[in-house]
């Protein structure tokens, strides 16, 4: 009688055995790409291999970002298209004195909520420890 652990193992191993070829193929496939890669790197100075590598690591998280927004690609774009809208000159403009217009109508209104409330405006000459222990 054939236990279960002893029947796992053989499908395992029998798994492995199928994989094999696979896994040979594979490993020979990436020990040419690291030839080429060698091979291609050979004329170039250390310096400038980690100048290559990290620009192209950035512009691979760059391209990702841009792939998967972790908002949706549609307000991404959204979002960008508006930045740059606002930059435009009669644009700013428009912004900038409607920003104004509000901030006088803010001030006004809170010249209205309190008026007649004192504010200390001076600094005293004794500090509140001071003042407290009189």
């Amino acid at each position: 009688m054939v236990s279960k652990e002893s029947e796992a193992w053989n499908s395992c191993s029998q798994v492995w055995k199928d994989l094999e070829p696979y896994i040979a193929v594979s490993i020979e496939k990436l020990e040419q790409i690291c030839q080429l890669v060698n091979a291609a790197c050979a004329t170039l100075e250390p310096w400038q291999i980690i100048l290559i590598s990290v620009f192209l690591t950035l512009s691979a998280v760059h391209v990702w970002k841009l792939l998967h927004p972790e908002e949706g690609l549609y307000k991404c774009l959204k979002m960008k298209i508006f930045k740059l809208v606002r930059r435009l000159p009669p644009v700013k403009k428009r912004i900038v004195s409607e920003l104004h217009k509000v901030e006088q109508q803010v001030g006004k209104e809170l010249k209205l909520v309190y008026e007649g409330t004192d504010f200390l405006l001076d600094l005293t000459e004794k500090s509140w420890s001071e003042v407290s222990s009189c």
